[in-house]
């Protein structure tokens, strides 16, 4: 629309008018009966509430949602909510704003603002100078200054955290513009109120007509969110009941149009295009493009007729904030369907035709639907004929033709006014699946194909049935497709036909396809080469090459179901999948703008039809039918933003990542982290993937396997975990790739430090050299100090010890020697002077005499013992043999024998000689008191002994035993108790035995006498 001449008469007249017709055109137009393509999200999605009062997107890329059970954040896959269990004074959000610094302000119905800086909200009531509790807008002025507009006027809080009022007879408030200023009004007056960087404002007015004073009301619906945008040279503003255009001339004065929405206005926004879209609370949302308006209502795919906001992301998508039905986006307006609310007989479409008058004919298994100026109809007198229809196909002449489960009918004049019984009929065994015309031959031949009959072949009502006898690859084709010269057959299992100059060819995995299910077919014009859609991906055959593009090479989903040119008449093939649309050019894949092909998750798609004379793809499905528009396809997407939105160390959680200092320290043992990331691209959330990597960061020198400087490979996983780190720095890097292949211009990154374990830090390595080199040195002195030691204490106990010795050997031979030498002198004097009168008596005197000298002698060698170093073992023998034969000569009743084997040169110690004499001098004692023996034998052995152990536990090496019989064949041993020994004797040449070493044993010979054995190790 153009405004009238700087003349006010006229320019008053002239906006009436236009406001009349603005009127009049928004209150009959709308999009019939087109279904949008709208993704919905509600509480079964993650959100708060279903009914949602507001939507914004911070700079990061979030979509955040205000409801009435709080706020919730959306990053592409997940929801969190925050409420008042998290520190908002009510879950009821009207308005979300972020401010420049990154904190996030959110305005509630009933309890003032908050301020979310991340990690804990701060509230701004009226107890704190807020005008009201009901805050429906905020917003930052180019000063940086925070405003809320309130139930009762506008505010902003200084940087001190005050509020200041403005004054309470300025209404309106829209803005911020562009250049940063408002638009107010005051009274009759309509003013710009521009902020200065003082706590003062400049306000210019603008003049109104005198009619249009009444237009600008900004306090007529003061909860309402009054946005304005500017757009095709004006400022359109949603305020109360009406959509207001302002235009300001060069002059200042200001002209307003105003067009009436028949219900509260709540929001205004502008798309790519310019277009104002404009959201009512009742009427749905009205789209504005500069010739006429039309509105969206709950018949194109409107959740509810109350919308609070409409809002446009960074990627230029339009969101639906619904009461009750949840937040819509709008993923595409070139993408619309058509179901049974629309007046489709079914929504299982079995196919779908557009014929030269650009009439779209839409077959199901009740009949046909036409679709033409965007309405639906029915009512044809042929209906009733209709029955599974399977094809549609139209002559040269334009007449139809109809192909059902029965049979074709047809032809059936442009006109549609023929009634049922006036049209032909051929019956086709097993149904018809597809009509074809082929007239490089001039004669109009027309093919038609069967579920299971084979294919028919029509010229001049001249029919010949072919199969498979005739070089078909199946009697069963599910569809056909024709081009200048030739047929093709295409079929779910067994490859293709094609039928050219008279000729059959086929075409199966025998031939290089990946999959011998073929949806789709395409002959390239220039040369030989043909491209086959199959489900696992487009082939391309030309002159025996063959190239396969699938999702590895930029497809989305391998199912193609159709191959046809561009609309734009380049150089470039459309490759259409069933998730889908692509661009093939100079031997690349692109995605063609982020067209959601279903909007419907339950649609599959059943047969595909292009219309190059009108841009239209059209797909029958088994939810509908839906027509692309290709000829307003969108341009690519942005470059996505990507967040880290959550690390985990272990079982330390840091949530959320942004929170975390920019280089966090973890111990040693904290060094398995894990990554959750979002690309916050919402065109197509779910064909989001990432690429990853974690560099190591002057980590030279550390052998880790996870640390890798390459990207990852493309996933969809939004997920990551790396384990056992070594110690260093690091950096994770992540970066989105959208749906149309566009990477993110800045990766998001975290890093982060391992510390090394104590034990491999420089200080702990000096601390354990100091400790080493202080240990060596203190262990070679304590060593040395310890041996020096020892040897002195050996020195003095052997030197104590042979001071005990000459002690013990004085005290023998002063005392014990002089009383023998008393007695043996005492028993000469006796032999004498007083001779012996009998000759026994004679005798014992010599015994006497004998023995003490014996003993004299044995005082001698004890003393001898005691005092010296070692004895060799044949002298240790001679003298037990002397002393056994000297203590058995007076043993009248027993006979003595002795025997002895030694080898080797054998020193005994002093104490080995004492105590083996000893327990022999005991051993004997007892034979001669107790035994009541007729033989004693006493015998002294050597022999070779490798080792063994001792009782102690302690293992013996020694190279002779020395081995000591005593043995009797006296009364045996009568001096037990329970079968166990006892008696002084007895212990004392056990301990005698243990002392030196050896062992002792006590047993009995033969059922009577004794044996007393003694074993001591002679090394």
């Amino acid at each position: 629309m153009v405004f009238a001449s700087n003349d006010r008469g006229n320019r008053s007249r002239s906006l009436l008018l236009e406001s009349a017709v603005i009127v009049l055109m928004m209150v009959c137009s709308s999009l019939h009966a087109q279904q949008l393509a709208l993704k919905t999200y509600t509480r079964a999605n993650g959100l708060a509430s279903d009914y949602v009062l507001c939507i914004y997107q911070d700079r990061d890329g979030y979509m955040w949602f205000g409801t009435d059970r709080g706020a919730s954040r959306y990053d592409g896959r997940t929801f969190t909510t925050y409420t008042t269990d998290d520190g908002l004074p009510s879950n009821f959000i009207h308005c979300i704003f972020q401010e420049k610094s990154g904190a996030m302000w959110f305005g509630t119905y009933d309890g003032g603002i908050a301020r979310f800086n991340g990690r804990k909200f701060r509230s701004f009531t009226t107890r704190d100078g807020l005008p009201s509790n009901e805050v429906s807008d905020i917003f930052q002025d180019r000063f940086d200054r925070i405003y809320f507009r309130t139930a009762k006027s506008l505010c902003y809080v200084r940087p001190d955290s005050s509020i200041a009022r403005l004054d309470p007879a300025i209404g309106g408030g829209y803005g911020p513009l562009p250049d940063g200023s408002l638009l107010v009004t005051k009274g009759e007056k309509f003013l710009r109120m521009i902020p200065s960087r003082t706590d003062s404002f400049q306000f210019v007015e603008h003049r109104l007509l005198s009619q249009q004073h009444g237009l600008l009301r900004g306090d007529e619906y003061p909860w309402a969110r009054a946005n304005v945008v500017y757009a095709q040279g004006q400022y359109w503003i949603a305020s109360g009941g009406r959509l207001l255009g302002v235009k300001i001339d060069s002059s200042g004065d200001a002209s307003v149009r105003a067009a009436s929405l028949g219900a509260a206005a709540t929001s205004c926004e502008s798309d790519a295009a310019g277009n104002i879209w404009v959201s009512t609370d009742g009427n749905g949302i009205a789209k504005f493009d500069g010739n006429r308006p039309r509105w969206i209502t709950e018949r194109n795919g409107l959740a509810r007729m109350r919308v609070r906001q409409v809002f446009r992301d960074y990627e230029g998508s339009l969101w639906f904030a619904t009461m009750g039905g949840g937040a819509q986006k709008l993923l595409s307006e070139s993408v619309v369907s058509y179901r049974t609310s629309d007046g489709l007989l079914q929504n299982e479409v079995t196919t779908v035709f557009e014929d030269s008058r650009k009439r779209v004919w839409v077959g199901t298994g009740r009949g046909i639907s036409l679709i033409e100026n965007n309405r639906i109809r029915n009512d044809f007198p042929f209906q009733k004929l209709m029955d599974e229809v399977r094809a549609f196909a139209e002559d040269k002449n334009g007449n139809l033709y109809i192909g059902t489960f029965a049979g074709v009918y047809g032809p059936i004049a442009p006109e549609l006014t023929q009634r049922a019984e006036s049209i032909s009929f051929r019956g086709i065994g097993y149904g018809t699946s597809s009509i074809a015309f082929l007239d490089a031959s001039g004669k109009g031949e027309m093919w038609v194909s069967s579920y299971g009959g084979g294919t028919h072949r029509i010229t001049n009502d001249k029919d010949s049935l072919l199969t498979t006898k005739d070089g078909l690859v199946s009697n069963m084709f599910e569809s056909m497709t024709t081009f200048d010269n030739s047929v093709w057959f295409l079929t779910r299992s067994k490859g293709a036909n094609r039928f050219r100059d008279g000729r059959w060819e086929a075409f199966s995995t025998q031939q290089g396809l990946p999959s011998s299910m073929i949806n789709a077919v395409f002959e390239e014009k220039t040369g030989d080469a043909v491209w086959f859609g199959t489900s696992k991906g487009a082939v391309r055959i030309s002159n025996g090459r063959i190239d396969l593009f699938d999702e590895t090479k930029g497809l989305r989903g391998n199912n193609v179901v159709g191959i046809f040119p561009c609309p734009d008449a380049q150089e470039c093939l459309m490759i259409v999948t069933e998730k889908s649309l692509h661009k093939f050019s100079d031997g690349m894949i692109t995605p063609y703008g982020p067209v959601v092909l279903l909007p419907f998750a339950e649609m599959k798609v059943n047969r595909l039809h292009y219309s190059q004379a009108t841009s239209s793809l059209w797909l029958a499905t088994t939810g509908g039918v839906v027509k692309v528009d290709l000829s307003h396809a969108r341009s690519p997407l942005s470059a996505p933003r990507v967040v880290i939105t959550r690390v985990a160390i272990d079982s330390l959680m840091l949530v959320p990542a942004m929170h975390l200092s920019l280089s966090p320290t973890f111990t040693h043992e904290q060094n398995n982290p894990s990554f959750q990331f979002a690309g916050l691209s919402f065109a197509d959330e779910d064909e989001v993937s990432y690429r990853f990597k974690l560099s190591g960061v002057h980590n030279a020198g550390v052998d880790n396997a996870s640390v890798d400087n390459a990207w990852s490979e493309l996933t969809s996983d939004p997920r990551v975990q790396y384990r056992n780190l070594g110690a260093g720095h690091y950096a994770f890097s992540v970066i989105a790739v959208n749906a149309d292949g566009v990477v993110s211009a800045k990766p998001a990154e975290f890093v982060f430090r391992i510390l090394p374990p104590f034990w491999r830090t420089w200080w702990f390595g000096g601390a354990m050299l100091v400790l080493v080199a202080g240990t060596f040195g203190g262990v070679i002195r304590y060593v040395s100090t310890r041996k020096l030691r020892k040897k002195v204490e050996e020195l003095e106990r052997e030197r104590a010890i042979q001071q005990e010795r000459e002690r013990i050997s004085r005290d023998l031979h002063d005392h014990v020697g002089a009383q023998l030498v008393n007695i043996i002198s005492g028993l000469d004097l006796v032999g004498k002077y007083s001779p012996p009168t009998e000759k026994r008596s004679e005798r014992l005197l010599k015994s006497l005499q004998q023995d003490a000298r014996s003993s004299m002698m044995q005082l001698r060698e004890t003393i001898w013992a005691i005092r010296g170093q070692s004895m060799p073992l044949a002298k240790f023998v001679e003298q037990v043999e002397n002393y056994s034969r000297r203590q058995m000569e007076f043993q009248d009743d027993a006979e003595f024998f002795f025997e002895s084997h030694c080898d080797g040169d054998v020193e005994l110690s002093p104490v080995q000689v004492l105590n083996c004499f000893r327990i022999v001098q005991e051993a004997l004692t007892n034979c001669a008191k107790h035994a009541k023996a007729t033989n004693i034998r006493v015998e002294v052995h050597s022999t070779p002994d490798s080792g063994r152990r001792l009782p102690t536990g302690r293992v013996i090496d020694d190279s002779l035993r020395l081995k000591i019989l005593v043995r009797d064949d006296g009364v045996g041993l009568q001096n037990r108790t329970n079968g166990e020994l006892h008696g002084n004797g007895v212990l004392n040449m056990t301990k005698r035995a243990e002392e030196i070493g050896g062992t002792f044993s006590m047993s009995q010979v033969n059922g009577r006498g004794t044996e007393v054995r003694v074993e001591i190790p002679t090394p």
